[in-house]
């Protein structure tokens, strides 16, 4: 098991798992493979983009960003996905681990995603320490200690 940067080569595979994964509920997602296409070469050129692979073969990604917010720098997850033959078995965990120690080197001092409230990623998340912030599915967690 092992997480890298994405390449270019991924991208197709990354885009079909996200597909794969959106169409199951809660999310019920019937995008277009053009549409996603777009999406995924805009995220891969503006943002921190990773792949989870065992095996040689891409179980899951994470896309995110630094964003400007509250007079400091937060890290924003924009997607991740783990195929669901892999969740529930401590990949998505490492996935995220290796997302957070990049955002605590990066000097980021709390990340944020939304997670639909009946999903599993949503207990994922509770469970590894994110907590609700807000309404509309927001969750956060502080990665750098204040003083």
């Amino acid at each position: 098991m092992k997480v890298r940067k994405a390449k270019k080569k991924d991208l197709e595979k990354v885009l079909n798992l996200w597909k794969e994964e959106y169409s199951k509920k809660p999310y019920n997602s019937i995008w277009k493979k053009a549409y996603l296409k777009l999406k995924l070469r805009k995220y891969f050129l503006k943002n921190y983009f990773y792949v989870l692979e065992k095996n040689k073969e891409i179980i899951g990604f994470i896309i995110f960003m630094e964003q400007f917010l509250y007079n400091y720098k937060i890290g924003f997850v924009i997607q991740f996905v783990v195929g669901s033959d892999f969740q529930g078995k401590g990949y998505g965990k490492k996935l995220m681990d290796y997302a957070e120690k990049i955002m605590k080197k990066k000097g980021l001092k709390r990340i944020e995603l939304r997670a639909n409230k009946k999903s599993k990623a949503y207990k994922f998340y509770l469970k590894n320490k994110y907590f609700p912030m807000r309404e509309y599915e927001y969750l956060g967690k502080e990665i750098v200690k204040w003083k």
